[in-house]
């Protein structure tokens, strides 16, 4: 009984702070001045865009401000991911992220992606890539641009092959029903007649059988934007490798006369990015010459 009344206590008091939660975050929400800015549902968590900086806060109600520049921020519907956030990253909001909001970013140097997919790398590859441990988030681009979210230089990438072949694992459970050496005890006891009588009781057993996937290693095959051309091993599963085909995919790739993939509009793009990044030229060139390369 005591035991029982401390677990109502304990959900009490965590829906009660919950509650408390969400009324500081709705009020913060409300007392901001930011002309873009995103409530969550009942208050869960909100963000704002001022200058270059965002600030978000989750349902702890702690409000932490960041740098736009560079950050990947992933559209979902009602939702926006932000993977290289060391804790929450996932904010649950009461709409799709605003055409508004997803200017701003862009605006401001920050990226804007559609997808993303959790993959595990050997060591060895991370290193290749440059990333500080294997294991990573591959987010997508509008454009199909594949960028590994934790890539300190946020190169862009092209996929333009999956292969994989899914491996499954069986597990058998066997049940047993009787008695073992039941005929040794009859006779025990009764003598032969005995041990027929304990002979005759059956043993008997059934099995369970459960089939699920395990991880298996998928061979990704991605260009660079000087042309070079990689395959990374990556351990997925099904689900993943079906978004990977059907929206990181770079299909609509020029090939040269020898068959090979080119990659002149992301080597384009690239060397603009650092122009801007230098401030060479104008976000707003930078934009221009963006939709001009991309055919928008």
């Amino acid at each position: 009984m005591i035991f029982i009344v401390a677990i109502l206590i304990i959900v009490i008091a965590y829906f009660w702070q919950k509650n408390i939660n969400q009324k500081k975050n709705i009020k913060a929400y409300e007392k901001s001045d930011a002309s873009v800015k995103a409530l969550g549902e009942k208050g869960s968590s909100f963000i704002t865009f001022n200058g270059d900086d965002y600030s978000l806060a989750f349902m702890q109600a702690k409000e932490t401000t960041h740098h736009i520049k560079n950050e990947i921020f992933v559209v979902q519907d009602n939702g926006l991911y932000i993977p290289n956030l060391k804790k929450e990253s996932v904010l649950k909001l009461n709409d799709t992220p605003s055409e508004e909001m997803q200017n701003y970013i862009t605006k401001h140097s920050g990226i804007i992606a559609v997808s993303a997919v959790p993959l595990e790398l050997n060591k060895k590859q991370a290193t290749t890539l440059g990333l500080p441990n294997k294991h990573t988030i591959l987010v997508i681009t509008p454009e199909k641009f594949s960028i590994f979210a934790n890539d300190p230089n946020l190169n862009y990438w092209r996929l333009t092959n999956v292969d994989f072949l899914p491996k499954y694992s069986t597990t058998t459970n066997t049940t047993s029903k009787g008695r073992s050496g039941s005929a040794i005890v009859g006779g025990l006891i009764a003598g032969p007649v005995g041990a027929i009588a304990g002979g005759s009781r059956k043993k008997y057993s059934s099995s369970t059988s459960e089939t699920e996937e395990v991880l298996s290693t998928a061979h990704l095959s991605l260009i660079d934007n000087s042309g070079k051309k990689i395959i990374v091993n990556a351990k997925i599963n099904s689900a993943i490798a079906n978004i990977l085909s059907e929206y990181f995919l770079y299909e609509n790739s020029s090939k040269d006369s020898d068959g090979s993939l080119t990659v002149s509009d992301a080597d384009e793009l690239s060397k603009f990015k650092k122009l801007l990044d230098e401030g060479v030229v104008t976000q707003e060139e930078f934009d221009m010459k963006k939709k001009q390369i991309l055919g928008l």
